[in-house]
């Protein structure tokens, strides 16, 4: 996981011979008390995905 800039966050998977992902997230404010809410930007390959 590293930061996209901004506040966004990106993660990189691989699975074998499967496709390679991404996906960029944030962290908008809480809606549930104590509970972290996540903001999913983009998820994909990495051919779709040319920015955060």
């Amino acid at each position: 996981m590293r930061t996209a800039g901004a506040g966004i966050y990106e993660l990189t998977w691989s699975m074998g011979t499967g496709p390679a992902g991404r996906a960029t997230w944030q962290y908008g404010a809480e809606i549930h008390p104590g509970n972290p809410h996540v903001i999913w930007r983009r998820i994909g390959t990495h051919d779709i995905l040319t920015g955060p």
